[in-house]
């Protein structure tokens, strides 16, 4: 697995994309999967929202992404299976139905894991307790929605973020 971090609109998903393509004309089964695909239904946004933080409705942080989903793929490229790879439609808001997925190729040998936060550790939990900008400092005042975040990137992304082995 190789990830790749950095910011919107860096080339991430170019990038990904002209790898995977590399690798398949040199004879390398690949695929390229985007954290952006693993969103959140935004059914289930709305939920984390009532439940948690109302920022939490917007895609985007840690927390808001289907980490079992994620690691779910990468556990089926491990056995060789030609994996179903998630699709999120920006435009919609939610995901993709599954009958519209892509897959990665049987025995792939090469997934380029693509994110803005894809690495990412958590910060010091007493870091969090200045806003590091206005939306912060007026919508978070008792800092649950980065605390969720925070706690989110600790735990459960941690865990896939493990599955890389070379990041860039």
């Amino acid at each position: 697995v190789l990830g790749i971090c950095g910011p919107q609109g860096s080339g991430k998903s170019t990038l990904a994309a002209a790898i995977a393509g590399d690798a398949g004309t040199r004879g390398i089964a690949a695929a390229a999967l985007s954290l952006d695909d693993l969103y959140l239904t935004r059914a289930e946004r709305e939920v984390l929202a009532d439940e948690v933080h109302p920022l939490l409705r917007t895609r985007g942080v840690p927390g808001t992404h289907d980490v079992a989903l994620g690691l779910g793929v990468l556990e089926a490229l491990q056995r060789g299976e030609p994996a179903p790879l998630p699709r999120f439609d920006k435009a919609r808001d939610d995901r993709v139905p599954l009958a519209e997925w892509g897959r990665a190729p049987e025995n792939c040998e090469l997934l380029i894991f693509e994110g803005w936060c894809v690495g990412a550790r958590p910060q010091a939990p007493e870091a969090l307790r200045v806003p590091v900008n206005d939306l912060e400092a007026r919508e978070d005042t008792e800092e649950r929605w980065r605390t969720y975040a925070n706690d989110a990137l600790a735990g459960p992304y941690q865990h896939l973020f493990s599955q890389i082995d070379t990041l860039l």
